[in-house]
């Protein structure tokens, strides 16, 4: 877990990139928040 969390905070914005259901390509940005109890 340790490398997951050094890794989103080096890291904190990631895209998810999709298909909308009008068939086109959307693309989301995601944002790390944190990490608490061992959970992301």
């Amino acid at each position: 877990m340790n490398e997951v969390v050094k890794f989103l905070q080096e890291n904190p914005v990631q895209y998810l990139a999709t298909v909308g259901r009008d068939g086109k390509a959307k693309c989301r940005p995601f944002m790390f928040s944190g990490e608490m109890d061992g959970k992301l």
